[in-house]
């Protein structure tokens, strides 16, 4: 474990003690007016604002886990989420120590977006698929529309009234040929989406997406998966490379895609992105490999090409900046510097940009860090992918947010040239045998092959206990449908009755662990028989089969291997059947 050791020598040494809370800054703002930092601390359910004259903190109690900051002049917005990640909008009055207004949202909500011209407030429902729009001064909701699978960022064009909507996976089957991202275009008027701009092919685990000062160019971070190769290798960007998209609003979104690698070494889980008030750089989280990429903006548009090719490189542009902590997530400019939140090690990371050659100051958030678990060291190695040859990847490059990419690979365990699609981790020590042909009987083999075979790394027994000990720590979130109980009722009943699904998936994870014959095989499949499955989450599992092809359950519902049981279903009753499977 080593980050994670290094980290705790360092910290350590710095008369720092233990203490039994995480902080976990998930989002940061700079606060001109007081010359201080707002940071969204979410497992520590707390909102910390930190003076950078003084560097003493203030915090206040947030009943939930703070995910998003919105920040103009004297208003301070800030989402959370409750214990069933239901999402809340406040106003916090940080001097008074309040929150001085509420409003519930929906599942998930992330990423308040401030719109001073209407004075409106945007929130992405990211588990609900939803955005909300709310009167920011009333804190009443005026619309909630559905925009797409996944939300997690998004940006303001103020000159055309556009909203630029980045969603976290493809939408879409995972054995098309081309597999990929996409930007929503919604028009602000009408409150409806009038574009999708596609991300380059491969494109996933988006994170973030921010205009620049100029108004001119969106840049959206994400990974660029080759998905379409055999997973025999990882060294210099075989099967992930790691990028920064750029869409130019005045070329009717074109879109030039720029590798934040170097040749021999990755650039890991691309995730929160700043712009100096000048518009002069660009920074970009690395927090896969605990740095910063600083980034010469101004140098780099003047001589973007979009004619030649479609992909390039930031190399020439570029410094990698070390944070000295674990898994930076969250950046900003404040004044001459560049600071990053680290989500794992509880500290912020402060460079000089006039001085990047020098070590950033590292601030910790609290006089005692927090004794990792198990689970939590665990978590940690999870995302970590300086445990992989030349850093090129980590756990959750496929298991995004522990889940699915929504993307097919080729494993080679049982041949070369039949992908299958990325299953989600949760419930998998409980659901075993592991794979759709269920030739994984035991997690703990399962675990050491991953590292072992396609992160190029010899792990030790400490370190696949830790990250089985948070694989098994995983736990499902329920999102039934707002207003739809009586729909979910019937859906139920459908389930243990007409439909029959109860026979196979039965128990507490809704999966009987047998192998069946489902008489399903792709042209590229040697068979078709297949583990059930456990059906928690499946409002974001998708898309679903051993190859992807169905991006809905309506589809499942028409795949041979389901249909005995489902063509004696109405419409109207399989629309019952799907709102009850997506709120289990």
């Amino acid at each position: 474990m080593r980050a994670l050791c290094i980290f705790l020598s360092l910290t350590l040494g710095a008369n720092l003690t233990w203490s039994s809370t995480y902080r976990s800054p998930a989002d940061i703002a700079y606060d001109i007016a007081s010359q201080s930092l707002f940071i969204a601390e979410k497992e520590g359910q707390s909102l910390a604002q930190l003076s950078l004259d003084s560097n003493a903190i203030q915090r206040m109690d947030i009943p939930g886990s703070p995910t998003g900051i919105s920040l103009h002049e004297d208003s301070l917005w800030l989402t959370y989420l409750n214990e069933q990640s239901m999402g809340f909008l406040a106003k916090i009055d940080f001097k008074g120590q309040k929150i001085s207004n509420t409003l519930e949202l929906n599942y998930g909500a992330i990423h308040p977006l401030y719109d001073p011209e209407s004075q409106r407030i945007y929130v992405l429902n990211k588990f609900a698929g939803t955005l909300s729009v709310i009167d920011a001064n009333t804190l009443r909701l005026l619309s909630e529309i559905a925009v797409n699978r996944m939300p997690v960022s998004a940006a303001l064009e103020p000159s055309s009234g556009h909203l630029f909507i980045a969603h976290l996976l493809p939408d879409m089957a995972s054995d098309l040929d081309e597999v990929y991202a996409t930007i929503s275009v919604m028009d602000t008027d009408t409150l409806e989406i009038v574009e999708r701009v596609p991300l380059p092919v491969g494109s996933t685990a988006v994170r973030d997406i921010k205009m620049d000062p100029q108004g001119t160019h969106l840049v959206v971070s994400h990974g660029l998966s080759r998905y379409q190769l055999p997973v025999n290798r990882l060294d210099r960007g075989w099967i992930i490379t790691h990028a920064i998209s750029i869409i130019d609003l005045r070329k009717q979104y074109a879109v030039k895609t720029l590798l934040l690698d170097d040749v021999n070494r990755g650039a890991p889980a691309p995730w929160g992105i700043a712009f100096s008030e000048d518009g002069k750089y660009l920074a970009v989280a690395l927090s896969g490999s605990h740095e910063v990429s600083l980034i010469d903006y101004e140098g780099m548009i003047e001589e973007l090409d979009y004619g030649h090719t479609q992909l390039a490189t930031v190399a020439p542009y570029r410094k990698r900046l070390a944070t000295q902590g674990l898994g930076p997530r969250a950046v900003t400019f404040a004044g001459g510097s560049l600071v990053a939140a680290n989500y794992y090690s509880d500290t912020l990371t402060a460079f000089n940009i006039t001085q990047v050659d020098k070590l950033g100051s590292v601030t910790p958030l609290t006089d005692s860090i927090a004794t990792p678990s198990l689970a939590r060291k665990g978590e940690i190695i999870f995302h970590d992918a300086t445990y992989s040859y030349q850093n090129w990847a980590s756990c959750t490059t496929c298991h995004v947010d522990s889940r699915s990419d929504g993307l097919n690979w080729d494993l080679l365990g049982d041949g070369m040239g039949n992908p299958k699609n990325t299953k989600s981790l949760l419930y998998s020590h409980q659901t075993l045998p592991m794979g759709y042909d269920g030739s994984r009987p035991q997690i703990e083999g399962s675990t050491f092959n991953s590292f072992k075979f396609i992160l190029e790394y010899e792990p030790t027994k400490q370190i696949t206990d830790a990250v089985d000990a948070y694989i098994q720590s995983l736990r499902h979130i329920s999102i039934p449908e707002k207003g739809a109980e009586d729909e979910i009722a019937l859906g139920h009943d459908l389930f243990h009755g007409k439909a029959e699904c109860y026979q196979c998936h039965s128990g507490e994870y809704f999966a009987d662990t047998q192998i069946y014959e489902m008489d399903n095989a792709g042209p590229n499949d040697h068979q078709s028989a297949w583990v059930t499955p456990t059906l928690f989450e499946m409002w974001r599992s998708g898309p679903y089969l051993h190859d992807g092809r169905a991006n809905t359950l309506n589809e499942v519902f028409d795949d041979p291997g389901h249909r005995e049981f489902t063509h004696e279903l109405s419409p109207r009753e399989r629309q019952h059947l799907v709102t009850y499977l997506k709120s289990i």
